[in-house]
């Protein structure tokens, strides 16, 4: 069933998990995983997917809060206010305490807030204090919003939300393409619990195809392709990432980029723009390929922030055995521009280094 929202000209799909894995906590309702290949395109309008629950709160005035109960809960996210990437808000998960009094209590004195009880009961403060309804807060329960299974497919405008394992969470081993025009994924994770990322690729023989598509706010990689079986090949052009890598883990996540490679995957990327990460806004390991074309990186924000960090700020990072060229990139805010370990290679062409320097035992050099 689908839920249209006036306030935001869009329409949240109420289902939680129209395409997911049963096996996975929190889900209510049949779920499928497909076995054909599918298409699925939102008409009129961008659409919501994801494990979104409805919900009915009750207010305190005392505290300025608002609660209701609900288990497995990941995350709860404020879309009535953007933060400060322009995205809508993941609001902050502190320690509930002994109870919903108790709960109220500290929750009502970190607007911005939320936790969750022994008991479940959700307890919300926006930092706006405005009215917590479906309006304008999302409860994201601990779900995958989008697992394609061992098929090919084309989805073109949905936004996903959520995902304990990956918001889009493409990692069946299967020969199969898939494509994802005007898309985007978000809020993944469980706060103060599991980690994930937020578009995460693996074990594809086939082709692999974003256009138009971004991430934000994710815990872990915003765009992570990983190759543990098969080939994979993937192509990202026009597509977005900003903010990867987050405190509200635990443990803390390390070395989160916009755009990662793992083991052998070969990538090409055109006009990329990300910026934001937490340990390489580009970093690739293994024996990864990737040709990069008018791209744009800036202000990654390294790991080191966060305890037991060792990864200074990167734009552009190639580790153990991988090759990058780069075509016309520009990258700005970042204390090494372009970074090449010990037997790693990065080409370049034309590049635009605003700041920072060049590092690394690796071999860096034009083409």
């Amino acid at each position: 069933m689908a839920l249209v929202d006036p306030t935001l000209g869009y329409t949240w799909w109420d289902r939680t998990n129209d395409f997911n894995d049963t096996a996975n906590a929190g889900g209510t309702g049949g779920n499928t995983v497909p076995t054909k290949p599918f298409a699925l395109m939102s008409y009129g309008g961008k659409s919501y997917l994801g494990a979104i629950h409805n919900t009915s709160w009750t207010y305190d005035a005392t505290s300025k809060t608002y609660s209701m109960t609900r288990s497995a809960v990941a995350t709860v996210v404020d879309i009535s206010s953007l933060s400060n990437w322009g995205v809508f808000k993941r609001l902050t998960k502190i320690t509930a305490g002994a109870d919903l009094a108790a709960t109220r209590t500290l929750v009502g004195a970190a607007p911005g807030s939320y936790a969750v009880t022994a008991a479940n009961d959700v307890v919300v403060r926006l930092e706006t204090d405005a009215v917590v309804s479906d309006a304008t807060v999302r409860v994201v329960l601990s779900n995958d919003a989008f697992k394609p299974g061992a098929v090919s497919a084309y989805v073109s405008d949905f936004n996903f939300v959520g995902g304990v394992n990956g918001v889009v969470n493409a990692t069946a081993t299967a020969t199969r393409n898939l494509a994802f025009d005007g898309c985007s994924a978000g809020f993944g994770g469980i706060d103060l619990g599991a980690k994930a990322n937020s578009w995460g690729f693996n074990n594809s023989t086939g082709l692999i195809v974003l256009r138009k598509c971004s991430a934000a706010s994710g815990q872990n990689d915003l765009f992570n392709f990983h190759q543990t079986a098969g080939s994979v090949n993937a192509l990202m052009i026009d597509c977005s990432g900003i903010d990867a890598g987050r405190a509200g883990s635990s443990p803390v996540s390390l070395s989160n980029q916009i755009v990662t490679a793992h083991e052998n995957v070969r990538l090409l990327t055109i006009n990329t723009d990300g910026s934001y990460s937490s340990g390489g806004c580009v970093r690739s390991i293994g024996t990864s390929q990737h040709w990069d074309l008018g791209s744009t990186y800036s202000y990654d924000r390294g790991d080191v922030r966060y305890a037991g960090g060792s990864v200074n700020s990167i734009g552009v990072g190639m580790n153990e055995s991988t090759k990058y060229w780069g075509d016309s990139i520009t990258v700005q805010g970042c204390m090494n521009t372009f970074y090449a370990e010990s037997g790693a290679q990065i080409y370049l062409r034309a590049p635009i280094e605003i700041g920072g320097v060049r590092a690394g035992a690796g071999l860096i050099t034009s083409y």
